[in-house]
């Protein structure tokens, strides 16, 4: 589905308007208003946008209490000033409530807005007290039309982002900025050959409950989701929400993901799904992050090496596992508990790196999880099977011979006169394929944790 062209809701929101809306720099320049401030000021556009407010008000001496009540603003954006005033629109007295506040963009005040209420009607006929009221029942109105701003972009961005569009001027500008965060990607493992053989909507339903469990431990340590893709989640953690320490919000988070896997599993027991397999990586680094695209369709994501480096460790996961880079051990400030440590090479990337099989953190967290892979049964009769090594996406046209001499629920072992190294993804076929990675070297042989069947 086409995400919403939001600079058209935003605009058609503000066009339509009762209130009268005016925007000024700093330097009290107007840059921008809607009809109904026109119609309530009594001038028009081309007299205004662009213009000093001084130069297009000041010569008005019956406003002079609108003059100021702007003026004030301008000299003290950082507060919320409401007033209501009289104003003559040529000869005809109306009156107005007034509200002014600053803009501000990455903390510093860029500007003003100027809303305008014309209460006329109210002032003439009912008392003081009925008018307050009224004025609150606007300014409902307005919250709740930022409500439905933030319910309609809400389904497609995250709380963040979405307050970031609505609070800022240039919130939907194209461009990004370099920082400092914390990128975790997670994706389940068999997942592809899982969709074959399930009911198309069985399979929406069950991702979507896995997806919104997810979603919610995501939200919990203040990371932003960027995209779903498939069964995929790539988040980040440290932008738009500034954290003191993105990189063990985002180790944090992994952590309860993985932890809450039996309770997503027992619920697909319940509805008669299989059974989930989940694998993350998690890397710290600069990346680009902003708006990117063009002014027809702009989608805030995150680009930059940092990322990819992310998405190879998370591929050296299978069930359960949780990777992480050395810049994000080195970020992490209280003691883990560390599985395994390896050292790999992955794709672009100059020298080799050591990355860590982390089960959890201990004080002053105290979090950690398990996974049950079923301890390994020797078989009565060994079974001869042929084995292939996937490079990439590619199988290999090489067939080997394995002997699988162990079986547990997720993991196979097995004996092969071929050289085989830990991360390795291979088929062992016999009456079927089983698709798997190398996660462990022994005396007896090769452990496979399987990641799926055909």
């Amino acid at each position: 589905m086409a995400e919403p062209n939001k600079n058209n809701i935003t605009d058609r929101v503000i066009r339509d308007m009762n209130e009268g809306v005016m925007v000024l720099d700093n330097s009290g320049k107007i840059l921008m208003t809607n009809v109904r401030a026109l119609n309530i000021l009594g001038k028009a556009q081309e007299d205004l946008i662009d213009q000093k407010f001084a130069a297009v008000f000041f010569g008005d001496e019956q406003n002079d209490d609108f003059n100021q009540t702007v003026l004030n603003a301008i000299y003290e954006p950082e507060k919320v000033h409401s007033v209501v005033i009289a104003y003559y629109n040529r000869e005809e007295k109306r009156y107005l409530n007034v509200i002014t506040s600053g803009l501000t963009k990455d903390g510093h005040i860029t500007g003003i807005i100027v809303m305008l209420s014309d209460i006329t009607e109210l002032v003439e006929v009912r008392e003081h007290l009925k008018m307050m009221q009224q004025i609150e029942e606007l300014n409902a109105e307005l919250k709740k039309r930022n409500e439905f701003i933030r319910q309609a972009f809400g389904r497609y961005l995250s709380d963040e982002i979405v307050d970031k569009i609505l609070d800022t001027p240039d919130g939907l500008s194209i461009g990004g900025n370099m920082s400092n965060i914390t990128v975790m990607m997670s994706d389940l493992r068999g997942f592809t050959a899982m969709c074959e053989h399930m009911d198309p909507s069985d399979l929406i339903k069950m991702l979507n409950h896995y997806l919104d469990y997810m979603g919610k431990i995501i939200k919990e340590l203040h990371g932003t989701v960027i995209e779903y893709v498939g069964d995929g989640i790539l988040a980040i953690f440290g932008e738009p929400v500034k954290l003191e320490n993105h990189a063990e919000n985002a180790v944090r988070c992994a952590i309860m993901m993985q932890s809450k896997m039996s309770e997503i599993n027992k619920w697909n027991e319940e509805h008669g799904y299989p059974r989930l397999k989940m694998g993350i990586g998690i890397n710290t680094g600069d990346a680009v992050v902003g708006n990117i695209g063009s002014e027809h369709a702009v989608k805030y994501n995150v680009i930059g090496s940092c990322v990819n480096l992310c998405g190879r460790i998370e591929s050296y996961t299978t069930e359960g596992q949780l990777f992480i880079s050395p810049t994000t051990h080195e970020m992490i400030g209280c003691d883990m508990i560390i599985d395994n440590s390896f050292e790999v090479a992955p794709k672009g990337v100059k020298e080799p790196i050591t990355i860590y099989s982390l089960k959890g953190l201990k004080e002053p967290y105290n979090i950690s999880y398990e996974v049950e892979t079923g301890e390994i049964i020797p078989l009565e009769k060994k079974e001869y099977v042929s084995l292939k090594v996937l490079d990439g996406k590619h199988i290999s046209d090489k067939r080997e011979t394995a002997t699988v001499t162990g079986r547990s629920d997720t993991q196979v072992l097995f004996t092969t006169e071929a050289k085989l190294d830990v991360f390795d993804n291979i088929i062992l076929s016999a009456a079927h394929d089983v698709y798997g990675k190398i996660t462990k070297i022994t005396d007896e042989g090769y452990i496979m944790t399987i990641t799926g069947n055909n």
